[in-house]
């Protein structure tokens, strides 16, 4: 495990951060919720906040293309009967965002990508209010469709001003069946590296904006 330096993991313990996840699976312990776990308990073992939010599963709209959240400007979504506008806030109150999906027909899920739909348009109609949050895409596939995945939330972080990090490789695992993952030992220690880079990047992140 990488160390951070003593005056590092001093200043990550004396700060308030989080880092929320959105687990966009159907399955709330499946691969990817184990792929999302392993990201978090690296980043929790430097004294940072974690939380998962389950999205697969969950009732999601596809944005509708109304505009009326750039008209009134509220950080939320006008469609209000779903639970998008529950996990904008979640998103708003987080240092880094963490989206995680397992690859279904080439790409992320259906609920994932309502949520970077939504929850996109009203970041951009809002005055980007996602800038300079900490982006990290978690991708479980089987073959084919995993850089897909890896790179369309990637695309949503980088379009609204975020900062994205990176790891050993690129931040998704192989697996099939429940458990899977775990036979991928580059992937789960690419994953390892990528909570304890975020981590640091955090630190930094602070830092900076105590000065």
């Amino acid at each position: 495990m990488q160390v951070l330096s003593s005056e590092v993991a001093k200043a990550v313990g004396m700060m308030k951060m989080k880092v929320v996840a959105f687990n966009g699976s159907p399955h709330p312990n499946g691969n990817t919720a184990q792929a999302i776990q392993v990201v978090l308990d690296a980043i929790h073992g430097f004294g940072i906040g974690t939380e998962v939010v389950q999205v697969g599963g969950k009732k999601l709209y596809g944005c509708m293309g109304c505009y009326q959240c750039r008209k009134i400007k509220n950080r939320h979504c006008v469609m209000n009967d779903d639970e998008v506008n529950g996990f904008i806030d979640k998103m708003l109150e987080a240092d880094c965002i963490i989206f995680g999906s397992p690859v279904y027909s080439g790409n992320i899920t259906a609920a994932l990508k309502a949520l970077i739909e939504r929850s996109g348009f009203v970041a951009k109609g809002n005055d980007f209010m996602f800038r300079r949050k900490v982006g990290v895409p978690v991708v479980v596939a089987t073959k084919a469709g995993g850089l897909f995945a890896h790179a369309a939330i990637n695309l949503m972080f980088g379009t609204h001003q975020m900062v994205t990090i990176g790891s050993s490789y690129w931040s998704f695992v192989v697996g099939q069946e429940p458990g899977d993952i775990w036979k991928d030992e580059e992937g789960i220690k690419a994953l390892r590296t990528l909570g304890e880079n975020v981590a640091w990047l955090l630190s930094k992140i602070k830092e900076e904006k105590r000065r």
